[in-house]
């Protein structure tokens, strides 16, 4: 075997490079699910969208409100969590092999899509969710849980960014 040693050196600085690079992305950079800084809102009453989220997650037993999860229990459904993980392990890849950091952002993207999506629709189709009472079902007009003019659910979205 020849021995050039400026190829080797140069090969082994790029490898050692595209880690650092990708190391570097994946310790500093988080992708979250819900309602982000960026997307919450007040309401009318005074209330933010996260607020109310948090409300509807827990439950308010004093005013008859019962837990309604959403964010976990829609990951968690039908391998969405599997989806997800997919694209952020197929972002680590390109961040630590290739050094190729917007590719593994669009990936994260995507894995941040997968999850806002998964809880719209969780929230759409209402069927795993707590039924509004009788007298909810008549002040907003709709049995559907969670949803009254969409606000909240308009709300949530994702976010990569920096860990905190």
């Amino acid at each position: 075997m020849l021995f050039n040693g400026d190829v080797v050196v140069k090969e082994n600085l790029n490898i050692v490079k595209n880690l650092l690079f990708g190391f570097k992305f994946i310790w500093e950079n988080e992708v979250v699910v819900g309602i982000t800084e960026d997307s919450n809102a007040f309401r009318e009453n005074g209330i933010s969208n996260s607020q109310l989220l948090y409300l509807h997650e827990n439950g308010v037993p004093s005013h008859n409100i019962p837990p309604r999860p959403v964010l976990k229990p829609a990951i968690s459904q039908d391998g969405v969590m599997e989806r997800i993980e997919d694209q952020m392990k197929k972002g680590m890849k390109e961040a630590l092999l290739h050094g190729n950091v917007d590719e593994a952002r669009k990936c994260y993207e995507k894995a941040g899509m997968l999850g806002r999506d998964a809880c719209k629709n969780y929230i759409v189709s209402g069927d795993k969710l707590a039924p509004n009472a009788p007298s909810t079902i008549e002040k907003k007009g709709s049995s559907t849980p969670l949803i009254d003019k969409a606000s909240m659910l308009n709300s949530i979205t994702y976010a990569v960014r920096r860990k905190k």
